[in-house]
């Protein structure tokens, strides 16, 4: 499990999924480091004016999404040069 998941799973453990249920990530052992700057950046956490955050699930989605696609891209990518590189090494 990687670190952003980890940290996704707090807060749906926690049921911070509204802005009401907002928690403070460093009661949960959330440092507000890159990574969850990140998050905060592309909405999949929200902050609420007291300094509290909760996830954005549907906002979750869509980057896990994109994140998968991008993933899927690179390996055909990668795929591809290796089936160029056989091909050429045949001729």
């Amino acid at each position: 499990m990687t670190r952003q998941e980890k940290m996704i799973n707090i807060f749906r453990k926690a049921d911070a999924l509204t802005s009401f249920k907002a928690i403070y990530p460093s009661e949960h052992g959330i440092a507000k480091e890159r990574l969850f700057n990140d998050m905060v950046r592309k909405g999949v956490l929200v902050p609420i004016h007291d300094g509290r955050y909760y996830l954005n699930e549907n906002r979750e989605k869509v980057v896990r999404k994109r994140r998968q696609d991008f993933v899927g891209i690179v390996l055909m990518v990668i795929a591809i040069i290796v089936l160029i590189a056989v091909f050429w090494q045949s001729i």
